[in-house]
């Protein structure tokens, strides 16, 4: 058994809707809706593993799931919220893991296994460990055609470094995992935040609104928030293009990013990315050089 680490800060609560939220998002990210119309594009299946949603807030109601996904902790609802608000053209699954005061490893595994079942394109894993654990590393690794991205950790180390690992995120050998830092801002590398090399981008992941358990307003900080940032703008890559591939999708999230010369990553900057979007339309564009935003220097 291995106890893996909840990443959230808890702060004060109101009620409060999914169109809210998203409105706050947009605000606190400074970016507005993309222009860009889904139309016909089919949505992107998304995997959420992680304590549960509110049953209180309507639209995770549609959420698929095999046992019974209520939350009784907080952190999955706030994860759910970030994904769902920043992401409407999405099919959510979700698997919840039992955890006691700090985490069962062996029921997270199993509700991994049963989130894998699904399929789903991507696997949001806001939560993580110090020690490698095998049979995680195997089913990451044997399902390449699902991308993981997942939080970097809570701990301000560097997790390339022998004796601070933390997994899933320093499964660096692995071409479908992307580990996300958090910033508290565009350019200010969150003082909590692990880094790294085995870390590819960070976004603002400090003072993030979503809901809790209850379908509440809760503001929290952490690498957990900054993850399903990244998920949600993603899965609006995998909608709009539907061969793309991992590697096109880490390069695309590398352009949009500067380069930090301390820890040897960059940040993933969300407003070039909506600006990206907004003039890439085809696969073809892929092919081509995406352009340069002022004030980003790629990797």
């Amino acid at each position: 058994m291995k106890s893996l680490f909840l990443l959230l800060f808890l702060t004060n609560a109101h009620a409060i809707s999914l169109k809210e939220i998203k409105l706050k998002l947009q605000k606190r990210l400074n970016v507005t809706s993309n222009k860009h119309s889904f139309g016909e594009e089919s949505p992107t299946t998304v995997g959420i593993l992680d304590t549960g949603h509110a049953s209180s807030v309507r639209e995770f109601r549609d959420i698929a799931s095999t046992k019974k996904a209520v939350d009784i902790d907080g952190h999955g609802s706030h994860v759910t919220g970030i994904i769902l608000a920043l992401n409407s053209n999405i099919t959510a699954f979700s698997e919840r893991y039992d955890h006691k005061s700090f985490f069962n490893f062996n029921s997270y595994t199993k509700a991994l296994k049963r989130l894998i079942k699904k399929q789903p394109k991507i696997i949001n894993i806001s939560s993580g460990g110090f020690v490698k654990n095998q049979k995680e590393y195997e089913l990451i690794k044997n399902n390449p055609k699902i991308l993981f991205i997942v939080s970097a950790g809570n701990h301000s180390q560097n997790i390339d470094k022998k004796y601070y690992t933390f997994f899933p995120a320093s499964y660096n050998d692995l071409p479908n995992i992307i580990s996300v830092a958090n910033f508290k801002d565009k350019k200010t590398l969150a003082f909590s935040s692990n880094y790294g090399s085995s870390v590819l981008v960070g976004t603002i992941g400090t003072d993030v609104p979503s809901f809790d358990q209850h379908g509440e307003l809760r503001i929290l900080s952490g690498t957990s928030q900054a993850a399903p940032i990244i998920t949600a703008s993603v899965a609006t890559l995998m909608s709009r293009y539907p061969g793309i591939t991992f590697k096109q999708i880490r390069h695309i999230l590398k352009i949009n990013s500067f380069k930090r010369k301390e820890t040897n990553y960059g940040f993933f900057g969300v407003t070039s990315f909506n600006l990206w979007l907004n003039n890439h339309h085809t696969m073809a564009d892929l092919n081509n050089e995406p352009p340069k935003y002022p004030g980003l220097v790629s990797n």
